[in-house]
């Protein structure tokens, strides 16, 4: 039998990596020594002594890579992604007339920040854009600037802020969150307004009135719960910046029989992972104003919970797996984005793309109308997904890189993606949909910001 790993054949290699270590280390050492004594450095040598002479930065490297910029290496920004797209909208249903509005949050390579859009279908043209100010953020949010002036502030710069899933007022401000830190609201020239100085993160939704948004409790931070497990949470705060109710999701399924999905499993850190609470807004057979809807991705759960009564209405696991985002589509019937794939966002079971569920109370039965589309496009959200059924059965899709709109006959109308150049996009975060009677537009009209 021939022997491919003989103790001969691995001596052998050993000899060779020992030359090939030993001729790169004489090569670095060269071209460093050349590039510390010349004023003039060529690309290699600049980065060359990047590596060398400052060893965190090879971590850097592996992490986020590199690229060459004007003769410089320069860290690879995290929210650029490849992807091959000519245009920023692309409409496939030439006989197809949109009259709605995308409120977009994509990553801008120009101004270094995922920056807001409000995108007119009709005449395809961005009509008004935001540009949050991380650092200006943390300087208004007390926690934060207390860590930057001690030095400690866990990093929250351009690279990796995320203006996430934007919400519009009425009078052209906006509301975000950094992915994971204060709601920060913006008026129409970007400028802040206020800051509320919790950690948010994921969905922001309004009831007309006040905002629902999921957030670290700290209810439960004094006993046994809270010390064991980060415990998410929902708070509902109005405009002005305060916080009006908070409750504990811990909390909310140990009170109502569900102890076996809040502690009954395996621990690790996110063992929630809220990301999407809805408020109802309506009242029907099914549901009452003031009702909630909650996504668990960890768990693969969702919910609709009535805080008038401390109650689960009802309670769904499965068959979507880590999924993102529900809404209610009215009469009994809810809309769930399935990620469909394991929490560590590998899918080990083979089903190669992610879906759209249609769950119906009133017979509880799941269906999957847009299952063709997802396989057919072989579409596979990892970590991120929002969906939102149309008027017309249409579906709305943001996958983290592309924005698209497609029938429920599987029909692509449309797809956005926040284009950088012919190979590159910057990363969504969490954009909207908006109809004409989710749309105001008066603030646009005595509009003047300071160039």
């Amino acid at each position: 039998m021939n022997k491919l790993f003989s103790l001969k054949n691995i001596s052998q290699v050993s000899t060779l990596a020992l030359l090939v270590f030993g001729f790169i280390i004489t090569l670095i050492i060269f071209v460093v020594d050349s590039a510390r004594n010349e004023g003039d450095k060529t690309a290699l040598q600049k980065f060359v002594l990047y590596i060398a002479v400052m060893p965190e930065n090879l971590n850097t490297i592996i992490r986020k890579g590199v690229e060459f910029k004007s003769g410089e290496v320069v860290e690879r920004s995290t929210q650029i992604i490849s992807h091959k797209n000519k245009q920023t909208y692309t409409k496939n249903d030439k006989l197809f007339s949109d009259n709605g509005f995308l409120l977009i949050s994509a990553y801008d390579e120009t101004r270094k920040v995922p920056v807001i859009s409000l995108f007119d279908l009709t005449s395809e043209k961005t009509v008004w854009q935001w540009v949050p100010n991380p650092e200006k953020i943390v300087d208004a949010t007390p926690s934060l600037k207390t860590l930057k002036e001690k030095g400690v502030l866990p990093a929250l710069q351009s690279s990796i802020f995320r203006s996430q899933h934007p919400l519009l007022l009425k009078d052209g401000s906006i509301l975000i969150t950094s992915g994971e830190g204060p709601l920060v609201r913006i008026n129409k020239c970007s400028e802040i307004i206020s800051t509320i100085d919790r950690i948010f993160h994921h969905s922001i939704e309004s009831d007309g009135s006040n905002i629902y948004a999921p957030i670290i409790s700290i209810i439960n931070q004094n006993n046994a719960i809270g010390s064991l497990y980060r415990d998410d949470g929902f708070a509902i705060v109005n405009v002005d910046g305060n916080i009006l109710h908070e409750e504990s999701i811990l909390s909310i399924l140990i009170s109502n029989g569900y102890e076996a999905l809040a502690i009954g499993q395996n621990a690790f850190g996110d063992r929630i992972h809220l990301n999407d609470v809805e408020p109802i807004t309506e009242n029907d057979n099914f549901v009452k104003k003031g009702d909630v809807l909650l996504s668990a991705r960890s768990l693969s759960t969702v919910a609709l919970y009535r805080p008038s009564s401390k109650k689960i209405i009802w309670l769904k696991t499965g068959p979507w797996l880590a999924q993102h985002d529900i809404n209610y589509l009215g009469n009994g019937k809810f809309s769930i984005f399935g990620n469909d794939v394991a929490i560590n966002g590998q899918d080990i079971l083979g089903r190669r793309h992610s879906n759209v569920y249609i769950y119906d109370m009133k017979t509880d039965k799941v269906t999957t109308p847009y299952e063709k589309f997802f396989k057919d496009a072989n579409l596979s959200v990892a970590t991120q997904g929002r969906s939102k059924i149309l008027s017309n059965g249409d579906v709305f899709i943001d996958d983290g890189t592309t924005l698209r709109r497609v029938s429920d006959k599987s029909l692509l109308r449309w797809n956005y993606v926040g284009r950088i150049n012919d190979t590159e996009v910057g990363s969504l975060h969490w954009s909207r949909y908006l109809n004409q009677s989710e749309i105001f537009l008066d603030w646009k009209k005595n509009a003047n910001c300071p160039s």
